[in-house]
């Protein structure tokens, strides 16, 4: 047997450092809130290990409050005046052990945990660990010389050195592991120890059942749910093509609509057609009338046209004859060609006074410029002296004044412009190609920062595509999803002190790909077929079946310690590559060993120190920690970047400014030396122009007035005839043009005319049968009005219903095409053509719908056989293995008495279900091989046949699965109790009690229960090897002295190890019954353990 002998606590709540001693069954005793709880709650983590079942301080309250956080920092439940939580601060490290004692072997073992909380009160780690052959003692869990801990790697160390310590990876591994280090017990034990420790008074029989002695029996139900899933499908095709009759009727419905509106839009076309034709030839008729009203006022218009053509022509005789009098005066003469040198001397005076403004207006803008670029401090010595002439040239002409040499000084600065164009454009050439690799790599970094927010690396592309090639592979070729890993995503870093040498050892090999061992030759074919095509080299894929050898092969403080890993693959891999490496503090180290490295990454092999390049480890890649090393190194990079780029741009900036100063300056400095000379010349020009005005006004003009006088009265009148002559062309030329429209217009009427006639002659062939009602309901229209207004009105009505005929033809081929894409129907969309859509309507109406109407019956059929004919029969041997089972635990339970009681596990057939537990149950069904469908059986049987069918089948899906569960489960057809026999003879039921009493009479049933319970997951009979620990919090509440020590006699003699957890006042009728009993003492923030018996000695002494 294994027998718990001792606890020790470190850091745990309120105890510091406890070692508690522990012989045969325990009382813990001692005042509320002292700590009891806490210990069970201690060994439940050791024992449970898992923090998803464990109920922390559970007799408190249901929803207890204390967590695994609270224990190990030692959380009070009030805030501290600091505002702190806990009590311990700091990173601290905790200990639960429990020690055993084989009986068999004659030797102790340790199971328990090392956690280590940190100073953020937030964080945590713990790792579970075994020790066999191994006491307790403190020297295992403190510093030498201290009392301070091991944390978790000084411990993992430190058990290195002990033979037959295991510290877990895993907490999956260590309760594997536990099991069968304390008897090869199952599953339910941590679900049984539990719930002893947070008992409750019986209420529900049957779930306790549920709970502690029937398992769950799935029956496999394939072939059933086949038939039921064929029958539903059949019935939903039926739905579906109901469905689909429905959506055709719409379709057809809707067509029918657009037929009865094209009628109608028919008879009004005829109305529009007829009214134009008969309008269109009344128009015609009225302009013919119109046109010759025109060319009579045309007629007498060119009339009067004629006789003042003649009065023009004796008046401009008249005029001549004056012009040729004064044409022979010398004087005439004279005046004329002083008036036209004027003329000339004013245009060019205005010429030469815009030339001068320009000159000084660009004078002062390129001297402007030239002094923003002097200014800028961006040109060169030689530059500035090549240039200094041309300030004071631009200042002069910029205020109207210039020299001989202005044409050179000009020149001459233009070329030194040019100079410092062709430099400021190479500068900025080089900035700018400098600046696109910067937003290049700008733009990478961003991207790769993405990826790892994200969680994920930026790989190579050849690691990446080999990874799809191979997954795709494998599911277009075998149908499979398999998983490809890169190495360093399986890693973690044990100690960041050797993160450098393990990555840089590992360099690209920490990227190599691994599959599992049977997909290894397949994903090596792949890799063989699409390298060429996909440009992949340079990849590792790892034979994981030939690594697996490697899994246990790790040389003493070999580099392969640091890496932690739960793949079985990747921890062969890494002690293949690392595991002969070993781990040297200081480069001196390096040269006893065969293969060696340092934290700083020199390593040393064939006799040969070499350091490893620092960019294969700069950036990491193994474990949670990497991404943000990654994303850290990437942000520093990116911002030194973003500064450079800033500083080059504003560089830019600047020299594209100064560029500005000297670009296109040809233009501007040809300009200014063109005008260079209006300087000059337009003090000339007015001179000139002053004396041609002077000698005009010294001319004699009195005997030219008399004939200028004749010839003005002549003139006067010849304006006026021609004013009159203007007019009346101008009235011919409309009167013409009126005419030509009219005429025009009489041709284009004629034509609208024959045409309207002959379309509306054309539409009436076309549709004889409007004849006779379309010109009775035209001629009637048009008694009340105008042609047009009937055609007009009839339009708008007709253009109406042609839009709504559009519309329903748009629903339609919207109803055709929701038709086609819901399911699947290659129709064509037509608004004028449904014959596809009424062809599928009368296939699936007379063909496809009744046959899945026949097949849903078939279906139906069949579902009910395969439930009824094999459904059964596991229902009836599952029941029968269930009655077998609490024939054990009655057999267990026979010769041992509670008190004067014992008691007896009663089950029989459910009242709720009898009728079904009967059908199950019937021996004709396992007789002569009688069928569920044979009339006998289904005559006896029919009603829950019928009933069970049914919920299998016509009920809402949820509902179906409720009642799968239900039927499915054997346990529903039980009805279960406890039979109490008394010492008087009599008998009772649990059930009853329960319902007639409270207090220990319904709790010693529950006591018997678990302890049952626990007797079939020890098996002590058959399993002498196994533990035999039930643990007790807040026992015996409510129960009499004499139900506790009955119930303790009751433990004692069935050989089981009791941790009892009781106040103080049930001490003095529990200890006597108990090995060792302990009170639990606790004085502010600490407590500690008092052996109960020694204490009272002392106080009886005094």
């Amino acid at each position: 047997m294994k027998d718990l002998t001792g606890i020790k606590l470190i850091n745990w709540h309120y105890f510091t450092n406890e070692t508690i001693r522990i012989k045969n069954s325990v009382l813990l005793t001692g005042d509320n809130g002292s700590g009891k709880s806490t210990i069970l709650d201690a060994m439940q983590y050791v024992l449970v290990a898992d923090l998803r079942k464990i109920k922390f301080n559970v007799s408190a309250h249901d929803e207890t409050k204390r967590d695994l956080l609270g224990y190990l920092r030692c959380k009070t439940g009030n805030d501290r005046s600091d505002g702190r939580k806990f009590l311990r601060q700091g990173d601290i490290t905790s200990f639960v052990v429990l020690e055993f004692f084989d009986t068999d072997k004659q030797k102790p073992f340790l199971l328990g945990v090392v956690a280590d909380s940190y100073a953020d009160d937030i964080n945590w780690d713990s790792r579970f660990f075994k020790i066999e052959n191994q006491a307790l003692a403190d020297e295992l869990f403190f510093l030498p010389g201290t009392r301070r801990p091991r944390n978790i790697k000084v411990f993992r160390d430190h058990l290195k050195k002990l033979s037959g310590a295991t510290l877990y990876p895993s907490a999956d591994q260590y309760r594997r592991d536990l099991l069968q280090k304390l008897g090869s017990l199952n599953e339910r034990f941590f679900e049984l120890l539990v719930k002893a420790i947070s008992f409750k008074p019986i209420t529900d029989i049957r779930e306790f059942v549920y709970n502690y002695v029937l398992d769950a029996k799935p029956i496999q139900i394939e072939a059933m749910v086949e038939n039921f899933r064929r029958y539903s499908e059949y019935r939903n095709l039926a739905r579906q093509t109901r469905e689909k009759i429905e959506d055709l009727t719409a379709i057809l419905d809707r067509y029918q609509e657009i037929r009865n509106q094209q009628e109608t839009a028919r008879m009004q076309e005829y109305i529009i057609k007829g009214a134009t034709a008969v309008g269109l030839r009344a128009e015609l008729e009225a302009n013919l009338r119109d046109s010759a009203r025109k060319e009579e006022d045309l007629n007498r218009i060119k009339s009067e046209l004629a006789g003042l053509a003649n009065r023009e022509e004796v008046l401009e005789g008249e005029c001549n004859g004056y012009r040729e009098a004064l044409a022979a005066s010398s004087t005439y003469q004279l005046i004329k060609d002083l008036e036209r040198e004027i003329s000339w001397l004013e245009v060019e005076e205005k010429r030469l006074e815009q030339d001068r403004q320009m000159l000084q207006e660009l004078a002062a803008a390129e001297l402007a410029s030239l002094r923003r670029l002097l200014a800028a401090n961006c040109l060169t010595e030689s530059e500035k002296l090549t240039l200094a002439p041309l300030p004071p040239l631009l200042t002069a002409l910029s205020q109207g004044q210039g020299g001989e040499e202005a044409a050179a000084v000009l020149a001459a600065g233009l070329a030194a412009l040019k100079e410092v164009q062709a430099r400021l454009d190479q500068e900025i050439w080089t900035l700018k190609g400098r600046l696109q690799e910067l937003t290049e790599r700008e733009e990478k970094l961003r991207s790769e920062l993405a990826q790892l927010r994200q969680g994920r690396f930026a790989y190579d592309r050849r690691i990446t595509d080999l990874q799809a090639v191979i997954r795709q592979g494998f599911r277009q070729d075998k149908g499979l999803e398999v998983e490809v890993s890169i190495l360093c995503e399986l890693l973690e870093i044990r100690d960041e002190k050797w993160r450098d040498a393990v990555e840089g050892f590992l360099n690209t090999q920490r990227f190599d790909l691994l599959v599992e061992p049977r997909y290894f030759d397949y994903a090596l074919t792949l890799y063989e077929r699409y390298k060429r095509q996909k440009g992949i080299s340079g990849v590792g894929l790892v034979n994981t079946r030939a690594v697996e050898k490697f899994i246990d092969r790790v040389e003493a403080n070999a580099l392969a310690e640091e890496v932690l890993t739960d793949n079985p693959y990747a921890r062969g891999y890494v002690n293949q590559l690392l595991g002969n490496v070993i781990k040297c503090e200081t480069e001196q180290e390096l040269k006893y060993h065969r293969r060696a490295i340092t934290p700083t990454c020199m390593t040393y092999q064939n006799n040969t120190a070499r350091q490893i390049n620092f960019k294969v480890y700069e950036t990491p890649y193994i474990g949670e920690k990497a991404i943000p090393k990654q994303i850290a190194k990437k942000e520093g990079e990116l911002a030194e970047l973003v500064r450079e780029r800033e500083q080059l741009a504003a560089m830019l900036a600047e020299r594209e400014s100064w560029r500005r100063e000297t670009a296109y300056k040809e233009g501007s400095y040809a300009k200014l030396t063109d005008r260079l000379s209006a300087i000059t010349r337009l003090a000339a020009i007015r001179d000139e122009l002053a004396a041609k005005r002077a000698e005009l006004d010294r001319m004699d003009r009195s005997d030219l007035e008399a004939l200028q006088g004749q010839l003005a009265l002549r003139q006067a009148e010849l304006k006026q005839v021609r004013e009159q002559i203007n007019l009346r062309n101008r009235e011919a030329g409309a009167a013409e043009e009126a005419l030509k429209r009219a005429r025009n217009l009489q041709l284009e009427l004629k034509l609208q005319a024959e045409a309207a006639e002959a379309e509306w002659e054309e539409f009436k062939r076309r549709y004889p049968e409007l004849a006779v009602r379309g010109e009775e309901s035209l001629q009637k229209e048009l008694a009340r009005k105008k042609p047009r207004e009937v055609a007009e009105s009839f339009r708008i009505n007709y253009q109406g219903l042609l839009t709504q005929i559009n519309t329903k033809q748009q629903q339609l081929m919207s109803l055709q095409s929701q038709y086609n894409n819901r399911w699947h129907f290659g129709g064509r969309i037509d608004g004028n053509d449904i014959a596809e859509y009424r062809a599928e309507y009368q296939k699936l109406a007379d063909s496809e719908l009744p046959e899945y109407e026949e097949k849903i019956l078939q279906a139906q059929k069949e579902a009910e056989e395969e439930f009824k004919e094999h459904f059964i029969y596991k229902l009836k041997e599952n029941i029968e293995l269930a009655q077998s089972q609490f024939n054990t635990l009655n057999d267990a339970l026979k010769d041992i008495a509670f008190g004067s009681d014992k008691y007896r596990f009663l089950v029989t057939p459910s009242q709720k279900y009898k009728r079904f537990y009967d059908m199950i149950m019937d021996t004709d069904l396992l007789g002569g091989g009688e069928s569920l469908f044979a009339s006998h059986f289904r005559e006896r049987h029919r009603e829950a046949m019928d009933e069970l069918f049914e919920r299998m089948e016509n009920q809402h899906l949820e509902a179906v699965k409720e009642n799968v569960e239900l039927f499915t489960d054997y346990r529903t057809f039980l009805d279960y109790d406890i039979k109490i026999y008394h010492a008087n003879g009599e008998v009772s039921t649990f059930s009853k009690v329960c319902r007639e009493k409270s207090g220990g009479e319904t709790q010693t049933p529950y006591y018997v229960a678990i302890v049952a319970s626990f007797l079939q997951l020890y098996r002590l009979k058959h399993n002498r090897a196994a533990a035999r620990l039930v643990m007790f919090d807040e026992a015996f509440n409510r129960m009499d002295s004499d139900r506790v020590e009955n119930f303790l006699r009751f433990l004692r003699d069935l050989g089981l190890q009791a941790l009892i957890a009781a106040p103080t006042d049930k001490c003095e009728y529990i200890a006597p019954y108990v090995g060792t009993t302990l009170l639990v003492m606790r004085d502010g923030h600490s407590s500690w353990i008092e052996d109960y018996k020694v204490l009272k000695e002392e106080m009886l002494r005094r």
